[in-house]
Formats: C-alpha cells, structure tokens, sequence
C-alpha cells in the first residue's frame, strides 16, 4: 500500500504457482488471481478475502478484467477461454481458440480495456489472433508483423500492451528468433485497435 517500499504477509495461499494478478482498471478493490492448478480466485475487498471462481477448467494461464465492462473477466486454461459476467465468480468455457478448426496453443490472451468481447491471443506459432465476439470466433490479426519466409515457428510475440491513455492504441512487441546463426530480430509495433478512433 505504500508503492512497493515495504511488503506484509502473504494475503493469498493457493497452493501451486499463481501465474498472474490482475487489478479492475473500474474498481481497485476487486483483485484476480490467476493460479495453475487450483483455478481463479478473487478478492472484491483489496485481497482482506479471496472467493475461488466456480465453472471454470484446466490449468490457468492468465485471468484478466476489462475496463470495457464493470464485471467481465476472462481467463485463458489449458481447456480454453473462459469468461465471466460477474466479476470473476462463475465462469462459463467459450471454447478452444481455433482458426479453420485447429486449434491455436496459447499460454497468453491480452484483454482489450475498450470493448469487452475483444481479446487477443499471443500463439506459441508465431500469430497474433484476435476474437472481436466475444470468443465465437477468432482471426489471425498480425498483417504487417513482419515474419521469417523460412520457417513458420520462428516468430515470436512477447508481449502486448495497451496505451491507457491514448483509446485504440496499441503496442506489440516481439521478434524473429531465426535459425541461431543469424542475429535475432527484435521489433515494436504500434497499431490502432479499430472501432476506437
């Protein structure tokens, strides 16, 4: 409580690895936990307690909220995408992320704070895949990342972000790993989330 200068007790005990804590951007108290094996948990009170989410599946990757709407939170497992419509409580699967049916392996989705149906999905082979219906569908969204001609594992997306203060604006950062002689490649890329101008 004092930006990081001094630490309490631990407020949460989950009993495996917590993969990721996320903080409503529309309410500081309500607090989620993303933990491997033992599911989402959240706080509404700034961590005094802690709820486990009920209906949700498979390990957690990632659990997050959206500024887009006071009670949504989505969760990424190794069942799926999850979401939830109140606050992270119960959850309902909206499936595996597929493109033309197969299924894209994924340990990381980014929540958009300006619509809350939107979330991107960062695949282990190198795409940039987004679902802008609240996970009944999903496209490949990375026209312009650049991409190595040889090899269709090569590419790698670390991370993407949101500019809070600028609506739409996007940054994605990343690289081309190559073959281990050449150089990596590493890169940042700024794009306008569409519909937010």
């Amino acid at each position: 409580i004092d930006g990081g200068t001094t630490w309490g007790r631990p407020i949460l005990d989950a009993g495996v690895n917590i993969y990721n804590l996320d903080v409503s951007g529309r309410n500081p108290n309500r607090v989620i936990a993303g933990a491997f094996t033992r599911g989402v948990h959240v706080s509404e009170d700034a961590g005094a307690t802690w709820v486990q989410g009920v209906g949700i599946t498979g390990n957690v990757y990632r659990a997050f909220y959206t500024d887009a709407h006071p009670d949504r939170a989505w969760a990424l497992t190794s069942d799926g995408v999850f979401r939830s419509d109140n606050g992270g409580r119960n959850w309902v699967s909206v499936g595996q992320i597929r493109i033309g049916g197969a299924i894209k392996h994924t340990f990381e989705i980014e929540v958009s704070p300006w619509d809350a149906n939107t979330v991107y999905s960062l695949s282990i082979d190198g795409d940039l895949v987004v679902t802008r219906n609240g996970g009944s569908s999903w496209q490949i969204d990375d026209d312009g990342l650049p991409k190595d001609p040889e090899c269709n594992i090569c590419e790698e997306i670390q991370h993407l972000v949101f500019d809070g203060r600028t609506p739409g604006q996007t940054y994605i950062a990343g690289g081309v790993l190559g073959d281990g002689v050449e150089p990596q490649s590493m890169w940042i890329y700024q794009r306008e989330e569409p519909g937010t101008s």
